[in-house]
């Protein structure tokens, strides 16, 4: 369930996969539902006396080295992978995103390949299985996409970040007083327009994890959330005479789950510790 693009080799072999077997040693690699894009030099897969073995629904940029050779494993076939390469798609890193509707990873693959490794959420922790009604699955696969990245339907994806969280303490008469101000971004970064309301909850906590014992601050109701019309609020909150410092400020995105979203795992959002 990985993607692996634009890797070279300087020696020309192996630019994404290198398996080197030589001296006596057990060398092995096992690939299913991967992408492999070259880089400007190098194979996909090289292997030197070790084994490679294709668990199928694989699709490669290039021959695949000669080893997938699973009837579902598409060979010298371009992904059409954003040409943009790792960008922020939603979760918690960078990923490469496959062009809609023309990439043939999408509904080719089969997210269990290797059981071990079986996931129902892509590398941003959006759902698998993503079914397209209007493009048929690779035999006996269960319509999830190839590689890391899931291509989503028309679904809501509420998140948020914070920016410029700072806490200014004031002692007057010997009672102290705390302001913690900083800037709130939210954004729906799914493909369809949130119009139900929702509501997004502060919380001041002495670790980074939302936990029943936590403070509530205030909350924020939403009453729509569009697709690309991220809404900017200020943060304000005077803390009386608790000193904050070590702490977190945390939001809790949609939190009485009033919207189904594409991702339902990037909904609560750390700031902090606070100075």
């Amino acid at each position: 369930n990985s993607t692996l693009s634009s890797n070279s080799a300087s020696a020309g072999a192996g630019g994404g996969i290198f398996n080197y077997g030589v001296g006596g040693g057990f060398s092995m690699v096992e690939i299913g539902n991967t992408i492999l894009n070259a880089g400007a030099s190098g194979n996909n897969i090289a292997n030197d006396s070790g084994t490679v073995v294709s668990r199928a629904y694989n699709l490669s940029s290039d021959g695949g080295g000669g080893f997938l050779t699973a009837g579902t494993d598409l060979i010298n076939t371009d992904p059409q992978l954003d040409p943009a390469g790792l960008q922020s798609n939603g979760g918690p890193t960078q990923t490469i995103a496959v062009q809609t509707p023309s990439s043939p990873a999408i509904d080719q693959g089969k997210r269990n390949t290797i059981a071990a490794l079986a996931s129902e959420f892509d590398q941003r922790g959006s759902a698998r299985r993503i079914d397209f009604s209007t493009i048929p699955n690779a035999a006996g696969g269960d319509g999830s996409d190839i590689g890391a990245y899931e291509v989503l339907t028309a679904c809501s994806d509420l998140t948020g970040s914070w920016s410029n969280v700072v806490q200014t303490c004031t002692n007057i008469n010997n009672v102290l007083r705390c302001l913690v101000t900083g800037t709130w971004t939210e954004r729906n970064v799914g493909t369809r327009d949130a119009l139900s309301a929702s509501i997004t909850r502060f919380y001041l906590s002495t670790d980074a994890t939302l936990d029943v014992g936590d403070t509530l601050l205030k909350s924020i109701t939403y009453t729509t959330l569009k697709v690309k019309y991220p809404r900017v609020r200020l943060f304000s909150k005077l803390l009386g005479q608790v000193n904050a410092s070590g702490q977190y400020i945390i939001a809790a995105v949609d939190a009485d789950n009033s919207i189904a979203e594409c991702n339902e795992k990037n909904n609560v959002i750390v700031a902090g510790p606070l100075p």
